[in-house]
């Protein structure tokens, strides 16, 4: 029984990872199919685990009383003192308020430039762009008045190991915000100007603080995380 689960995850890691392979060459087609791999993966693993540490104190708060209560909004001076002991033995981990995968996100840096021939055309110099705070670099401008699009954006991660993100989801978590009050409206079609391009429906509920994005995907990969 033992050998035959053990075959199993074995086939399904190898389809995973072949799945992985393929859509970085077919789809990504710059990148490194091995780097890509190791991307996606480590950022669904530190997202994963930020979430799963805030949810953890979240609920032992709520319980206690403090609905109010927000692990991630806490300084990290009061995560040391208050939380941090007896974690890493619970847990196996202890992850500080700043360095969750929600706030390092929003460290994100936008650059919104005079118009859309900028972003289209901006040659970026890799090497500075990892001399900024943050792990990302946005671009953006409104788009040309008879375009079809609300704004144009192009995001970089050379620290991540990524030149060029085709189509951020992230940055369009700040981006939306961004433009919607710019331009006074709470739906925004957006237009990621990479060498793969890509079209964003964007919708941002004020009350809830939420972004929803939708348009057209392709399947990356279904799998299980077990910690």
């Amino acid at each position: 029984m033992a050998n035959t689960k053990e075959s199993n995850e074995t086939v399904q890691r190898a389809e995973l990872h072949r799945k992985i392979w393929a859509i970085a060459d077919n789809v990504r087609g710059a990148v490194d199919g091995w780097d890509f791999k190791q991307y996606i993966l480590g950022i669904l693993f530190y997202r994963f685990i930020s979430e799963n540490m805030t949810e953890f104190f979240n609920k032992a708060e709520h319980e206690a009383g403090d609905l109010k209560f927000n692990y991630a909004d806490i300084s990290d001076e009061e995560a040391k003192e208050d939380f941090r002991a007896g974690t890493v033995e619970d847990k196996g981990f202890f992850i500080l308020p700043s360095q969750l995968f929600e706030n390092v996100v929003k460290t994100a840096r936008t650059c919104v430039l005079e118009n859309s021939e900028l972003v289209e055309k901006f040659e970026p110099n890799l090497e500075k762009i990892k001399l900024l705070d943050g792990l990302l670099l946005h671009i953006t401008a409104k788009a040309d008045e008879n375009s079809e699009f609300d704004c144009i954006s192009r995001s970089f991660a050379p620290k991540l190991d990524v030149a060029e993100d085709p189509v951020c989801g992230s940055g369009h978590c700040h981006l939306v915000p961004l433009w919607s009050d710019k331009l006074g409206k709470n739906e925004i079609v957006a237009f990621q100007a990479s060498k793969r391009t890509g079209i964003l429906y964007c919708k941002l509920d004020k009350e809830k603080n939420r972004v929803s994005l939708s348009g057209k995907a392709v399947l990356f990969a279904v799998s299980e995380i077990f910690i």
